[in-house]
């Protein structure tokens, strides 16, 4: 099957859009998950009541550059109150078990403007006007009704809703199901995607 699929998301690529897409890891935000070099392939998805769940990866149209496509992490479904005390995420009080994360790249804790300017209107800790909230340490904040909060793996190293705001579940579109390939980019040259291939990637499902 994984064969089959691999073969139409590659060489037919008009054919499987109504069932699969094929999507390659730019970045190292979902690091340790996904790294630069994978190769994904994913299912169409368009989510139904009941069927959204935390810790899901998905692929969703950017909130900030219309027509990108941006891979995260679900950890926030409507009604989910998330904070980051000084570092580790809770969700309605409670830290969730996130094996997945990487702690390879710890950053100093940094204000960014952009995240109080949307914060704001969906914090519910007390006064709003003295909420000034960092890298490490937001919130708590509630997720309305239509929308996700999405994170990185990479939690350091990750551009995601702490900075530009929560999802539109409207703007889900995929959902990664298995890496068909994978490479170092920084392998053996000149060809490193057939010198450098990282076969114990390959056939990783989600």
């Amino acid at each position: 099957l994984y064969a089959a699929l691999v073969v139409a998301a590659v060489f037919l690529p008009d054919i499987p859009k109504a069932f699969v897409r094929a999507y390659r890891m730019p970045s190292g935000s979902m690091e340790p998950t996904l790294e630069i070099g994978d190769f994904l392939l994913a299912t169409r998805w368009r989510p139904r009541p009941g069927e959204l769940r935390s810790r899901l990866i998905c692929v969703f149209e950017s909130v900030t550059d219309p027509g990108v496509m941006t891979i995260k992490r679900v950890v926030g479904l409507p009604g989910d109150t998330l904070a980051t005390p000084e570092g580790p995420l809770f969700v309605d009080g409670s830290p969730p078990h996130e094996p997945y994360l990487s702690t390879s790249n710890q950053q100093r804790d940094r204000q960014d403007s952009a995240m109080r300017q949307w914060q704001t209107a969906h914090y519910v800790g007390g006064d709003r006007a003295s909420y000034q909230p960092t890298l490490h340490n937001w919130g708590p904040l509630r997720v309305p009704s239509d929308s996700v909060f999405v994170l990185g793996d990479n939690r350091d190293d990750s551009y995601d809703s702490r900075y530009y705001g929560l999802v539109g579940i409207d703007r889900l579109r995929t959902r990664p199901f298995v890496i068909y390939f994978s490479y170092e980019k920084h392998g053996p040259l000149p060809l490193p995607f057939l010198t450098a291939v990282r076969r114990d990637r390959i056939g990783k499902r989600f």
